[in-house]
């Protein structure tokens, strides 16, 4: 069984690719073996990250300021 470190899918196919024969999980410490067979694609965790960068753009952009501020 492979780690459980979360990749984009594409570079992690072209790590694996390219780092043969026993590609190692490039987050430190971590001693697994990488495969191809093992890379799946969360689709949860796209829309996740998805709505987060939209949450994160609309606050970004807002101008409107509340103020909390008691006298």
């Amino acid at each position: 069984m492979g780690c459980k470190h979360i990749y984009e899918k594409e570079p992690a196919i072209h790590y694996i690719s390219t780092k043969k024969p026993h590609p190692r999980c490039p987050v430190a410490g971590c001693p697994k073996i990488l495969q191809v067979g093992w890379v799946v694609c969360d689709a949860l965790l796209i829309i996740e990250i998805d709505e987060m960068r939209l949450a994160s753009a609309i606050n970004i952009n807002s101008t409107m300021v509340e103020d909390f501020y008691r006298s």
